[in-house]
């Protein structure tokens, strides 16, 4: 009941409990640092909760709700990152909420060890110390240990994986019911990439995609080598089946390796768009020389992916009643909301 009773801002705090083990970082991948000017409730802002929310997903009907700010702060050394929500803007009850964010994993996580505590607050104002419920997070699979050598399989740095196709020169838009993503594979030197290793392509955004449980692939041979058959399956970075995210292929015997020269082309076909639609953004990939096994990832190259999105808007009136107090052209005071 209090999801619905709170007068005032609510918030939702995401506590990083084993920071040796699991870090936050930026969406960019860097890692966070004491910010003076965002570290408390009245210092929330929405710059910061780009700085650090890569996705934001719910099951429910009026999706997830827009944080009106965030802010972080640590209590020694444990991170704690706030989402603020406005008033009768927050979480409802018997809801799912999904939450993207990039962290920092090391050596020794495994699927055992609670790395995340997340806590619904009540009323910022009336309420501010109570709290709603408590949950824990676990990761669904250990960091990698096997350490790389010279001879394992990896991407080049600057463009191990480069999208292209489409007439666009910067963009691939995927429209149709079913389209296809194409493009390039390219090793590092002497790091070339062979039969039997193992090549994942992640959709993004992940909470987005849902492919089924299969999908299909075709190995595009560069001029005058092999590349043979390949076969897609389809799992999900979540575990959920239902949202199946993460395409995968072991690349076929009796192929050719790729290398700095030679750069076979993929391409995965048949894929269901996500219906919500998103902006241009680059996917990412990794290549592992077995399962589970030194693993090398990158992002794409090349044109962004994207597919339009659709949009919902409403106009929100100050007050009950037919249009509110301000219904003309030129008034002030309602509240545009798109979804």
């Amino acid at each position: 009941r209090r999801y619905y009773e709170a007068l005032e801002a609510m918030q939702l705090k995401i506590a990083f409990v084993a920071p040796s083990l699991v870090e936050p970082a930026l969406r960019n991948g860097s890692t966070l640092s004491a910010d003076a000017d965002h570290d408390s409730l009245g210092e929330a802002d929405q710059s910061t909760c780009g700085k650090m929310l890569l996705e934001l997903h719910s099951d429910g009907s009026l999706g997830f709700p827009m944080p009106d700010g965030c802010y972080y702060n640590q209590d020694g050394d444990v991170w704690e990152f706030y989402i603020v929500f406005g008033k009768k803007n927050g979480l409802m009850q018997s809801t799912r909420y999904e939450i993207v964010v990039n962290v920092k994993a090391s050596v020794g996580l495994g699927t055992s060890t609670e790395v995340i505590q997340i806590w619904s607050m009540d009323d910022t104002v009336n309420k501010r110390r109570d709290i709603l419920e408590i949950g824990t997070a676990s990761v669904n699979k250990a960091v990698a240990t096997s350490l790389r050598v010279a001879s394992d399989p990896a991407f080049d740095a600057a463009d191990g994986v480069t999208v292209n196709g489409g007439d666009d020169p910067d963009l691939l838009e995927i429209s149709d019911v079913a389209s296809s993503i194409r493009f390039e594979l390219k090793s590092n030197g002497s790091h070339s990439i062979g039969q039997g290793n193992i090549f994942r392509f992640f959709l993004r955004p992940f909470m987005q995609w849902n492919v089924g449980g299969a999908c299909a692939a075709t190995c595009h041979a560069h001029e005058g080598s092999i590349c043979g058959t390949v076969y897609c399956t389809s799992s999900s970075v979540t575990g959920d089946l239902w949202k199946a995210n993460v395409l995968r292929v072991t690349l076929p015997e009796g192929m050719d390796p790729i290398t700095d020269a030679v750069r076979h082309n993929l391409e995965f076909t048949s894929l269901p768009p996500p219906r919500g639609g998103f902006f241009p953004l680059r996917m990412a990939a990794e290549i592992q020389a077995s399962e589970g096994k030194k693993p090398h990832y990158v992002e794409t190259v090349g044109k962004l992916l994207f597919v339009q999105p659709s949009c919902e808007a409403s106009l929100v009136a100050p007050s009950t009643g037919d249009g509110g107090s301000a219904p003309f052209s030129g008034d002030a005071g309602n509240e545009l909301f798109v979804r």
